[in-house]
């Protein structure tokens, strides 16, 4: 069935996941050429996009997602992750914001909308939001590693080692939890563990 955009879809949906992007954003290329107007595949290609940090052309793709589905809240969610790649926090806030107003316990707009206000210096924010992402999903890695990020900046060291280690034992092969937790111990004078983490970096 080589015209059945579904299909496209779907392989790219496990491509992307495989890490296999230029495969991805060609499925579904070739999925929107058969369905032009579906707003989840728009919203797909315009994350995808996104990775390929071709900011504009992802920035269009949400945006007509968006215009088809008001309700998809997926769609603000990633366009205010255009927004933050573009170093624009408080445009990714607005985003966010709206991502919340369709589905308040959404965890990733929670998540990125604390991390975009800890960008903005505005800690308190930061730490709202991230803590309530954890209190819907405590398991939520992308959290804690971004609220340890939020201690290690507000001076808190060894609660930020103790985000970053839940992070660990969660996603034991993530580098950059152990490049953070490393950074903290140098702070805090700890320098066989800052080696200890800095060597499962190299």
């Amino acid at each position: 069935q080589p015209e059945n955009g579904r299909l496209y879809g779907a392989r790219a949906t496990l491509r992307h996941r495989a890490g296999l992007i230029a495969p991805a954003l060609d499925d579904l290329n070739r999925a929107l050429a058969a369905k032009p107007d579906d707003p989840q595949l728009l919203n797909n290609r315009g994350f995808v996009l996104l990775s390929l940090q071709r900011l504009d052309e992802a920035a269009l793709d949400l945006e007509r997602a968006i215009e088809i589905n008001t309700e998809s809240s997926s769609a603000c969610n990633n366009r205010g992750l255009v927004s933050l790649a573009r170093g624009k926090h408080r445009d990714a806030i607005d985003w966010f914001n709206k991502a919340l107003y369709r589905q308040p316990e959404y965890v990733d707009a929670l998540n990125n909308r604390g991390f975009a206000w800890m960008e903005l210096g505005r800690l308190e924010n930061a730490y709202a939001d991230l803590n309530q992402a954890l209190r819907i999903s405590p398991k939520y890695v992308n959290a804690l590693h971004n609220r340890g990020l939020l201690k290690a900046r507000a001076g808190e060291r060894e609660a930020a080692v103790l985000d970053f280690t839940e992070a660990m034992l969660l996603d034991p092969l993530n580098p950059k939890y152990y490049e953070h937790r490393g950074q903290v111990y140098e702070r805090l004078g700890r320098t066989e563990e800052s080696r200890a983490d800095q060597k499962m970096v190299e």
